[in-house]
């Protein structure tokens, strides 16, 4: 049975869909089955893994309007699907506002394909709206990307009050599966409190490689792009870059990249049960000279740390 990954922040920019889309790639690469939901009206997502928009979409999905079969489109990773979105998806909220199971629409949508897939992963919009309570609702776990700032701790403590309001009424099951921070970078006092202060929150469930990143605020999307482009030769590239180019925004892809196959195989570690394969860790922490990279995950009642 696959295990349905929803990413949740109201709060734009901080490197949700980015995340999406390369843990869904690594998790592919690793020879899992995943399917990747674009549940945004804005539909980055899609163009992200190079998708095309034309329906049928994720809105005709929910509304009955298409299958499975029709609507799912293929990567270029083969085990790597995706359920597109586009502008239609925004009239959702509107069209679902009166129905009585508002709240299901992606859920159901989503039950036939479980068996189907190792992991599903859901990218919702920067809003705790209808679509934001449909994604709550059809998932296993949350995971929270979050960025380094002081608004950051504002809109995280709303935002876990409304997985609770979800977990008491609409998904028991639903558990938080961890809070991961981007564009983490340990040379601001910033980004050093705001880390503190959510691992006093969660305490011993906090998981931290720690360190520095040069440019923080590219290397994220930056290494989404690269990873796309090139497919599968993405470990080539962690191979062959590091070390060559100590400065600018080759080297920051790189080091991304590195830290999202951390990410996806603990995921795979935590969640796929022990002993199943995931990405070789050879290319991590090769040519890093003189610096350390940071992801920051905070997994829900256990801590791994490497």
């Amino acid at each position: 049975m696959g295990k349905v990954f929803v990413f949740v922040n109201q709060k734009g920019g901080v490197g949700k869909t980015t995340s999406v889309i390369n843990l869904g790639a690594y998790m592919a690469e690793a020879g899992k089955k995943v399917l990747l939901v674009d549940f945004d009206s804005q539909g980055n997502m899609t163009s992200g893994v190079g998708i095309s928009k034309d329906k049928p979409t994720v809105y005709e999905l929910i509304a009955k309007l298409s299958t499975p079969e029709q609507t799912i489109r293929q990567s270029c990773m083969d085990n790597l699907h995706v359920v597109p979105a586009s502008i239609d998806l925004s009239g959702a909220s509107i069209e679902l506002a009166d129905q009585d199971d508002r709240d299901f629409y992606l859920k159901n949508a989503l039950a036939p394909l479980i068996p189907q897939y190792d992991y599903i992963l859901i990218d919702c919009p920067p809003s705790l709206g209808i679509l934001t309570l449909n994604g709550l609702a059809a998932a296993d776990s949350v995971l929270i990307p979050m960025q380094c700032e002081y608004f950051a701790l504002e809109g995280i403590t709303l935002l876990l009050q409304t997985v609770q309001r979800v977990q008491k009424g609409i998904n028991p099951k639903l558990g938080i599966g961890g809070i991961f921070f981007t564009m983490y970078d340990s040379r601001t006092r910033l980004a050093q409190d705001v880390v503190a202060q959510v691992k006093s929150y969660f305490g011993e469930t906090v998981f931290k490689t720690g360190g520095h990143v040069a440019r923080p605020s590219l290397w994220c999307l930056q290494g989404s792009e690269i990873f796309l482009d090139l497919g599968n030769a993405v470990v080539a590239l962690v191979l062959v870059t590091v070390g060559e180019d100590q400065s600018g925004c080759a080297l920051d892809t790189v080091l991304a990249a590195q830290l999202y196959i951390l990410f996806s195989n603990e995921l795979i570690e935590c969640n796929a049960g022990l002993g199943q394969q995931a990405l070789s860790h050879a290319a991590v922490g090769a040519g890093n000279a003189g610096e350390e990279h940071c992801l920051c995950v905070c997994h829900g009642g256990s801590c791994h740390g490497r």
